[in-house]
């Protein structure tokens, strides 16, 4: 640890900002030409000139032509760069996140966690010198995709081409198109559709895309003993890819896979859809058994309103059910109380990516305790790591748009923050991690056990109510 970092530790409790980082980053030292030139020209553009102090050693009157054209291009290349970061001056980006609509509750936990992270952040480059500060304009998707994308041409057409967000892959997907063709660049915390896994756009995420959850899903239903699962999921790029990774993966270990329930997002009444599911639970219960039967439910916030409609039925009340990180640890279910004795009734499980135990991890889950008064999902932790890796690449690499697509990967690289010791992929995506398993116990999110990369389930046979076990 650095002076620096040994000197703010003994200032305040948390740990020195400047600690999360393994090694500091700096810009690389450009060698030293005139200063005549260099009183005009960015450094981030020093490099263009770099060959032109052999150019002047040049005698023919071509060499001097030659060197006419250069120094007007590096001089154009400068002009063009952006400024340096000022004393006083506020770099800003841009957030998209759910403040309404189906993913709402998950907005809320997401603008706590990067508030946090840019109030920690301005306080790191405050403890660092750095002159400038940044600063977050928030935009609503309200969970639709049209919108998403209105929003990010708004925040374009405000010269802001950094954003955070959005979550969701069908709002990823719909903005794709202009933000590739804009030169802008998007870091969300939560989109996971392997289809939008592609090296060398300007898309970043920082969570595990289906290729990791569908299998470890499949993983933990297999432990569980189950033998045929009924898919119901949301009918958008998110769940159609979902569905079908969960659905191959547990097929590829000798489970039987049901045509399932393809339901709208925005759907105002499940009662078909559940009486549906209830005739096709009973059907696979009289192959298989019951104890062998599971509905594996891949949607947002809207699994309390389908939770309330499969109370009235016993059976899907005897029926296990399992989740995904799009419910774990989510507020939704545990605020009403029919969705929630449901949810604990069917023993209802969830996958959580795993974040880093570690001062940052703690910080950030105290803070959310005390400002939603309860635990945060996982996806908090990502929207904390997604605003210092922004930060931290804008620090490194300036606001050019370019340059700092460029600076994220090394940056990740080189941070270690809620989520641990993080290492992004050649498509910009977190390369991997453990999921911890989530399930509701006396009204609480509580992890029962763990998923570890490379298909190792463990589940704490106590805390995971053992009087309900079907062995």
């Amino acid at each position: 640890m650095t002076a620096l970092c040994a000197r703010a530790c003994m200032r305040h409790p948390r740990p020195a900002l400047a600690g999360r980082l393994r090694r500091r980053l700096r810009p690389c030292p450009y060698p030293c030409l005139t200063r005549r030139v260099f009183k005009i020209v960015s450094p981030i553009r020093r490099d263009k000139f770099t060959a032109i102090q052999q150019l002047f050693m040049a005698r023919s009157r071509l060499g001097y032509v030659l060197i006419g054209l250069v120094i007007i291009v590096a001089l154009s290349l400068a002009l063009a760069a952006p400024a340096p970061q000022d004393e006083g001056q506020v770099t800003q980006i841009g957030a998209i996140v759910p403040v309404s609509g189906d993913l709402s509750s998950l907005g809320e936990d997401i603008l706590v966690a990067s508030r946090f992270a840019l109030d920690e952040f301005n306080s790191y480059l405050e403890e660092e010198g750095r002159p400038w500060r940044l600063e977050m304009t928030v935009e609503d998707s309200t969970t639709r995709p049209v919108v998403a994308l209105e929003k990010m041409t708004s925040l374009k057409a405000r010269g802001i081409d950094l954003v955070f967000g959005p979550l969701s892959s069908a709002e990823i997907r719909h903005v794709k198109g202009y933000a590739d063709s804009n030169d802008m660049v998007i870091v969300s915390c939560c989109s996971n559709d392997p289809s939008l896994a592609i090296p060398g756009d300007g898309i970043f995420r920082m969570n595990l895309d289906h290729s990791h959850l569908g299998p470890a899903l499949a993983r933990l239903m297999a432990h569980e003993g189950i033998k045929a699962v009924i898919p119901v999921w949301r009918g958008d790029t998110w769940g159609d890819g979902l569905r079908e990774t969960v659905a191959g993966s547990f097929e590829d270990l000798g489970g039987r896979v049901d045509e399932g329930i393809r339901y709208v997002p925005d759907t105002p009444d499940f009662s078909v859809s559940v009486s549906i599911l209830a005739e096709k639970v009973e059907l696979l219960a009289d192959d298989v058994g019951l104890d062998a039967v599971a509905v594996v439910f891949l949607g947002f916030d809207e699994v309390t309103l389908f939770f309330q409609t499969a109370s009235d039925y016993e059976l899907l009340n005897e029926t296990r059910w399992f989740g995904t990180n799009a419910n774990a640890g989510r507020s939704s279910l545990l605020d009403d109380r029919v969705a929630s004795e449901f949810a604990h009734s069917v023993r209802f499980t969830a996958l959580q990516i795993a974040a880093g135990d570690n001062p940052v991890y703690e910080s950030i889950r105290d803070h959310a305790l005390e400002r939603l008064g309860r635990t945060p999902p996982a996806y908090v932790y990502s929207a904390y790591d997604s605003i210092w890796v922004l930060g931290l690449a804008i620090e490194s690499a300036g606001v050019d748009p370019g340059q700092v697509k460029a600076a994220i990967p090394r940056v990740a690289d080189s941070y270690v923050g809620a989520l641990g010791d993080i290492k992004l992929n050649e498509a910009g995506d977190l390369a991997g991690a453990d999921y911890e398993v989530m399930s509701i116990r006396d009204g609480a999110w509580t992890m029962i056990g763990t998923y570890a990369e490379g298909g190792s389930v463990m589940i704490d046979s106590q805390t995971a109510d053992p009087s309900k076990s079907r062995s």
